[in-house]
């Protein structure tokens, strides 16, 4: 007689919709799987396949961690693409792999007051809002708030009047993204080259 363990099918999630490729912490969960059995689960992006080890426990459930792939490792030439589960008792899952990265339209070495720039980014898994620091002497002068981000990868189109705070002096800055209102090196954050704000 077969037990309900072993009539179930083997089932397989992920705890997001999108990782940060090469950063985030990939969660996979499932039930249904062999009790004390190893589980190999096959990762498929752009025709190319990847694998990764695991095992179930006493009661069949699969409990594991890896690191999201490089877009590399699936030969990818594009920023994003959708990522298949599976294993070979038929669990399936899937999710978006998606790179990090951001551009800052019409940002040059030298800034004026109030220019206007653009910036496009995606990767923020995990993250609400982005805010821009100004960075001065290895302080933070002012942080400017740039907007909610939007889907499963955290993506953010906006654009801003740089350096629009009161006392902003005459000088070199550097400019860093991060999620926090409060920034510190300890962040997850990217910058871009220095610029030195001209009148």
């Amino acid at each position: 007689m077969l037990t309900a363990a072993a009539l179930a099918a083997p089932t397989l999630s992920t705890d997001r919709d999108c990782y940060a490729a090469g950063r985030d912490t990939i969660t996979i969960t499932g039930s249904g799987f062999a009790p004390s059995a190893p589980v190999t689960i096959q990762l498929t992006g752009n025709d190319e396949v990847l694998t990764s080890a695991a095992a179930a426990d006493a009661t069949g459930a699969l409990d594991t961690e890896l690191t999201a792939p490089d877009l590399k490792d699936f030969d990818a030439d594009s920023s994003a693409i959708p990522v298949a589960l599976d294993t070979a008792d038929g669990a399936t899952a899937g999710f978006e792999l998606t790179a990090w990265d951001g551009t800052l339209s019409g940002y040059r070495t030298t800034i004026r007051r109030g220019q206007r720039l653009r910036f496009e980014t995606t990767g923020w898994t995990g993250a609400n809002e982005l805010f821009l620091h100004y960075v001065r002497g290895g302080k933070t002068v002012f942080t400017q708030r740039l907007g909610s981000t939007r889907g499963a990868c955290g993506d953010l189109t906006t654009s801003f009047k740089a350096f629009k705070f009161r006392g902003a002096k005459l000088g070199t800055y550097n400019l860093r993204i991060s999620p926090n209102r409060t920034f510190t090196n300890t962040d997850r954050w990217f910058g871009f080259k220095r610029t030195r704000l001209v009148a």
